[in-house]
């Protein structure tokens, strides 16, 4: 068949199609059929609302927009069977135009509403060969046999293609382009691997793999830009991931056996990931920690996890590592002779309980109580710590996550002082140190020296009752004296600068 006998037929068949330099469409309830072996260039924008049916052809599209209504078909052109268990013919989007010499993007209306659907409207074969990409608009595209990529992209961006045979030609620059909301659908997954080259933007490429070992199923994956603290929603990880995470649905819930196979590029890890120790990661109500290996592979590295009874929202993080923890307020303070401690938390995920501890020099501390996380997005803690000891108390947490990995808060300082005594901490320092006096001294006035090694006034501070911070400045390292003075009694302190 050649063009001018196409041109032919579509004349006496008017006006079920129509053709112009602007447009070719094939109208509701027309028919217009490509035999074996014949190809046939388009070149301009293209509409099909009959049935454009095909048989061992190869369809080559140079406009720049094609729509399917919801009334097209393309049937096999065979002589047996309903038109839709047959190859078909290969449709080609492609650039550049050779009419033109100009090259662009191009866009397809699937015209379909549900990509699940398994009958009804869908390519017989896709082929993707623009390097400016193609983009699916309006409806979801569904492709019953074979996809192929020679070059390009294919972007889905809020929409969903179905793949109902195999994908061919896929690398790090040629695949399907998903966002937060598109989606790649694969049919009748079962117990072989079937590939879903994906990624989350035209620069990002994470393609995963699912073998389904229970009930066959449809599977649809889209590829997320980040790993949320909480799933769908939350902050995004900052350390200890793969700086990605897929979204997995079925056509129907339940009879899982799946096992995941995600993929990732050394520049998609965050700080601290330890690909030699890592593994996939499903979230429930939280993420959940399974034991790590060795990620294999390279320079693309994937992991493997088995046995999952369910889909969802899955990610790749290094288990013996903590993920981020917002650790907003920890402070103290005393209430009727007891020890008030506070402690605000943003970003929880995967803690198992805080640790209290307690020291009375800064050095060895003991645990004085426990309290469970909640792993909620935002959360207020407090521990009452009875204590009657004048002086001053040093606590912080132990923050012991899921898998036993565990973390420390800052030390705070907290001082009772109802025995009239004089207070100087710390007295190892940068350039800063504090000094409490008694709320109820009897002096009128006191003063604070800080002498150097040979008794020279360095600096003089005037005290108040209560407490008092006194800042050094830039000090040469080595060992002081703070010399407190009332009109009551005199109190030195041995006081060492480090650098």
């Amino acid at each position: 068949m050649t063009c001018k006998n196409i041109l032919l037929s579509l004349s006496l068949l008017l006006p079920l199609f129509s053709v112009s330099q602007s447009g070719f469409k094939i109208h509701n309830g027309g028919n217009f059929a490509v035999h074996d072996n014949a190809e046939v260039g388009i070149f301009v924008n293209s509409t099909v609302g009959g049935n454009f049916r095909t048989r061992n052809t190869l369809i080559r599209f140079y406009g720049q927009s094609w729509t399917n209504e919801s009334t097209a078909l393309f049937q096999d052109e065979s002589s047996s069977g309903n038109g839709f268990t047959g190859t078909g013919g290969q449709f080609y989007f492609m650039q550049p135009n050779p009419l033109t010499g100009t090259s662009t993007a191009q866009t397809i209306n699937g015209g379909l509403s549900n990509v699940f659907t398994l009958n009804g409207l869908s390519f017989p074969n896709l082929t993707i060969d623009n390097p400016n990409n193609v983009s699916l608009t309006g409806n979801q595209l569904r492709v019953r046999n074979d996809f192929q990529f020679l070059s390009g992209k294919l972007i889905t961006t809020s929409q969903s293609i179905g793949i109902g045979g195999t994908i061919d030609g896929f690398t790090n620059s040629r695949y399907f382009v998903t966002g937060n909301s598109g989606s790649l659908v694969r049919y009748n997954v079962a117990n072989s691997t079937v590939n879903f080259p994906v990624g989350y933007d035209a620069s990002t490429y994470n393609p995963i793999t699912i073998i389904e070992s229970g009930t066959a199923d449809h599977f649809a994956v889209t590829a997320l830009q980040h790993l949320l603290l909480q799933g769908a929603t939350g902050s995004p990880a900052s350390i200890n991931a793969v700086d990605a995470s897929w979204r997995i649905t079925d056509a129907v819930a339940g009879g899982n056996n799946l096992t995941l196979s995600p993929s990732w590029f050394a520049s998609d890890e965050l700080p601290g990931f330890n690909r030699a120790a890592s593994a996939v990661s499903m979230y429930t109500t939280r993420w959940d920690v399974i034991a790590s290996s060795a990620a294999t592979g390279g320079p693309m590295f994937s992991q493997l996890r088995p046995n999952i009874t369910g889909t969802g929202y899955f990610s790749v993080q290094a288990p013996g590592m903590p993920l981020p923890l917002t650790l907003i307020d920890f402070r103290g303070s005393f209430q009727n002779r007891n020890t008030l401690l506070e402690w605000r938390t943003a970003n929880e995920i995967n803690i198992d309980k805080y640790i209290v501890q307690h020291s009375s020099n800064g050095r060895d501390f003991s645990t004085i109580g426990t309290v469970a996380a909640r792993n909620t997005q935002s959360n207020y803690y407090s521990l009452v710590h009875p204590n009657r000891t004048d002086g001053i108390h040093y606590y912080r947490l132990e923050i012991l996550e899921l898998d036993g990995a565990k973390q420390f808060s800052r030390i705070i300082t907290i001082y009772l002082n109802n025995m009239n005594q004089v207070l100087v901490y710390p007295t190892i320092t940068h350039n800063t140190v504090n000094v409490q006096l008694p709320q109820n001294g009897s002096y009128q006035k006191a003063k604070a020296t800080l002498l150097g090694v040979n008794g020279q006034t360095v600096s003089i501070f005037n005290l108040q009752k209560g407490h008092n911070h006194l800042q050094f400045g830039n000090l040469a390292a080595g060992q002081y004296s703070l010399r407190i003075e009332t009109d009551k009694e005199t109190v030195v302190k041995q006081i060492i600068i480090a650098r």
